[in-house]
């Protein structure tokens, strides 16, 4: 079977140059900037896509009608809001799951592995997960929009066994460092 080799042309997003990409099974294997001289019509600036690294989204609660805080998030909606987020330019995020129950957040950990272990375009876009609480401030003010009822003091052994039941994609984890128990956490 021959290697799949693609040519692109686009306008570099930091020097607006013209440039050639050579692709060699979707990698790139080439980078060549287009003399303007040497340009077919075609290849006018004005005319090419701009071509720029993609965008990493740390904190994403949902998008375009998924919502990762919802009850009825499923591994095929993961699939969908990753289809339509990479369509705006964001190649990697961190589902983001909101201090809740420390159940609630388990069975959101689970379904986004289990997205991530269809080896879809989600596997391929989540970098990690990032769970913002429920190790924050109860007080007002500083706990925004999070349900105090659900604020409580860092645990280790929850994060452990939240790492283990994502596979250790556990990234990012948003907690108040005021808190008892939060260095020993950290």
């Amino acid at each position: 079977m021959k290697a799949k080799k693609t040519t692109l042309l686009g306008i570099h997003y930091a020097t607006r140059d013209v440039i050639r990409m050579e692709l060699n099974k979707g990698m790139i294997s080439g980078l060549t900037v287009v003399e303007e001289g040497a340009r077919s019509g075609s290849e006018q600036a004005g005319e090419l896509p701009v071509v720029a690294p993609g965008l990493t989204e740390l904190q994403i609660n949902g998008y375009m009608g998924v919502d990762f805080n919802g009850d009825k998030l499923d591994a095929d909606q993961v699939e969908i809001l990753s289809s339509k987020l990479v369509r705006t330019g964001v190649t990697l995020y961190y589902p983001t799951f909101i201090t809740s129950s420390p159940e609630i957040i388990s069975k959101r950990i689970r379904t986004v592995k289990e997205a991530v272990g269809q080896g879809g375009l989600a596997s391929r876009m989540i970098g990690g997960i990032h769970v913002e609480g429920p190790f924050i401030s109860k007080e007002d003010g500083p706990r925004g929009a999070h349900a105090k009822k659900y604020c409580i003091d860092p645990d280790p052994e929850l994060v452990k066994a939240w790492q283990d039941e994502a596979g250790g994609l556990i990234r990012i984890l948003t907690l108040a460092p005021e808190l008892p128990g939060s260095v020993n956490l950290i």
